[in-house]
């Protein structure tokens, strides 16, 4: 069993955290340093609440997920508990053996015996059969499949290059498992919590586990989801974990998550990322294209019948961004208190008018535009809001501090603002802008923003985004060596998309 937390400071120090003493649970605080866990922050909610008595359950059966995908993959089971899938396969995410950038969207038959399956955006899959042995398939990269025994920063950066290209057994005798975004946490039949993957990566730090290492006992229900899991005890109580930014978790003052911590008692239920096992779409075109933003919140119900909810757009508390975000000025609206919840569709991101209307390519002299019913084909715009989400916080080769613009000191800018106008470059140039008809309020993002823009000049690609307070204000982030990744992007969409 092996974990490891890396911090960047100029260098990159490895600290291997001895399986004894203090050391063993340490946290990253605010600041980028170490924290050990014994020393945690009492959470509001669990130091408020008297400790009740009780024993819960829940019959995970009723939980099976068995239709979850979005525009760039789609799973699921049927009658016959046969898995299909169909989508995107540069990770080998269809299970067949073979890898490449072609858009399948027949569905392909990849596992008998199904009664479970759940799948990340970051694009591996993981699925439980009838004997209850979980297995998985896909982006190996961040050592969710269990490939790697030690991390690696060039696979966590190029998943193409770790991939499991046919199912994998990952587990035996598991009763129910979720993916995060990096990692996979499941629950075997005797109560316990097991984890492996990336748990979180900020900055140059990390938490791997590239062994699945228990961490509860006694658990009745796990959660997965983008930002942090869940753990749902036989006495009612709630353990959290992952990315906390706007105590999303239900803990105060620790952005960073490694080991669970108590976050609510008097629960009998507890949903992170969605609540919703399933999701509604049937063919994969039926996604229009629309990415979900899951939630960045906790939502418990608890024994009274009553929701409770904390993290992003929740009560009335101004936080500023913690200090990785590098955009400390930006005041965000969250609480790691749980505060009632009237059924508010927090952190959602399905209203239209939120949602891409275009995206604009230029390459060379031509300008394409393509509408919202085109933007699933291979996921292009998915990946640059991927990019969105991680250039503010380092990795995948990002390492550069952003910086503020205006709009009429960048050419690219002014180019795609002419392009937007019906005007065609004289210049040969390489640049994306994904445009939208108003503002996507903050969430995991350090602020409100509206359109973005992606463009390439010499070996780099350089990621921009527009403020939503001042349209003729951007947030510009180089990104090393990626220009040749956006050039092969855009080529694929384009052949996918328009037949070039």
């Amino acid at each position: 069993m092996k974990k490891k937390y890396v911090l960047l400071f100029g260098m990159i120090l490895t600290v291997f955290i001895a399986a004894c003493g203090n050391q063993r649970n340490m946290q990253s605080g605010e600041d980028g340093s170490l924290q050990s866990a014994e020393t945690k922050p009492e959470t509001e909610t669990v130091a408020a609440q008297e400790k009740e008595t009780i024993e819960v359950s829940v019959v995970i059966e009723d939980h099976y997920i068995t239709n979850m995908g979005d525009p760039s993959n789609l799973y699921h089971i049927d009658e016959n508990n046969v898995l299909w899938g169909c989508g995107r396969n540069n990770y080998g995410q269809l299970g067949q053996g073979t890898q490449d950038y072609d858009f399948h969207e027949e569905m392909v038959k990849i596992a008998e015996d199904v009664i479970h399956v759940d799948y990340s955006q970051e694009g591996f899959v993981i699925y439980l059969t009838a004997d209850h042995d979980l297995y998985g398939f896909g982006n190996a990269g961040t050592g969710a499949l269990r490939q790697l025994d030690e991390f690696s920063v060039e696979f966590y950066n190029n998943g193409e290059a770790c991939v499991v290209k046919e199912p994998v057994l990952l587990m035996p005798d598991v009763t129910y498992a979720r993916c995060g975004r990096e990692d996979v946490v499941c629950l075997r039949s005797d109560q316990s919590v097991w984890t492996w993957g990336t748990i979180w990566y900020e900055n140059g730090g990390y938490d791997f586990r590239g062994t699945p290492e228990k961490i509860l006992d006694e658990t009745v229900w796990v959660t997965g989801g983008p930002y942090n899991h869940a753990a749902l005890l036989r006495d009612g109580s709630v353990w959290t974990w992952g990315y906390n930014y706007s105590g999303n978790c239900g803990i105060k003052d620790m952005p960073l998550i490694s080991d669970p911590q108590e976050a609510a008692n008097g629960v009998e239920m507890v949903w992170t990322g969605r609540m919703e096992e399933n999701v509604n779409c049937e063919k994969i075109a039926d996604f229009d294209g629309i990415y979900e933003r899951q939630m960045e919140n906790t939502v418990i119900r608890r024994t009274d019948g009553t929701y409770w909810i904390c993290g992003a757009n929740v009560g009335n508390e101004e936080k500023v961004l913690p200090v990785s975000y590098e955009v400390t000025d930006y005041v965000m609206t969250c609480t790691s208190e749980f505060l009632p919840y009237e059924g508010s569709d927090y952190g959602n991101m399905a209203d239209e008018d939120q949602q891409i209307s275009n995206m604009l390519i230029c390459r060379n002299n031509d300008v394409f535009s393509f509408d919202r019913s085109s933007l699933d084909i291979t996921g292009l715009y998915k990946n640059i809001e991927n990019l969105l989400w991680i250039a503010p916080r380092g990795g995948a080769g990002i390492d550069t501090e952003g910086s503020k613009v205006e709009a009429a000191s960048n050419r690219f800018i002014m180019l795609s603002e002419n392009m937007a106008s019906g005007d065609i470059p004289e210049e040969n140039v390489l640049l994306i802008r994904l445009t939208r008809e108003r503002a996507v309020e903050a969430g995991a993002m350090p602020m409100s923003y509206k359109d973005i823009l992606l463009y390439r000049e010499n070996e780099d690609a350089y990621l921009a985004w527009q403020m939503a307070d001042d349209l003729n204000s951007w947030y510009l982030y180089q990104l090393p060596g990626y220009g040749d990744w956006m050039e092969k992007e855009v080529a694929i969409f384009l052949r996918c998309a328009a037949g070039f």
